[in-house]
């Protein structure tokens, strides 16, 4: 349930034009190579118990020329 309340909640700040749910820790993500431009990940590091696994895959979704955004939840504070 939490997890649809923020899918709802990114999609009232337009922050993409389609958003998907999806495992992030699956062996291969649900998208072709090369599909996206930006992958923006905001506070989900701790969940990861193999986080190359998630950076490969963000790396084989991603356009040639790739934007990752990583951000850390009290980063700074």
């Amino acid at each position: 349930m939490v997890r649809k309340l923020c899918l709802i909640y990114a999609g009232k700040k337009e922050f993409a034009v389609e958003l998907k749910l999806c495992d992030l820790t699956a062996e291969r993500w649900p998208y072709e190579d090369g599909k996206f431009e930006n992958v923006i990940a905001c506070g989900i590091f701790h969940f990861f118990e193999k986080l190359d696994l998630f950076l490969k895959e963000t790396n084989r979704v991603l356009k040639k020329r790739w934007h990752l955004q990583l951000y850390r939840h009290g980063l700074g504070r």
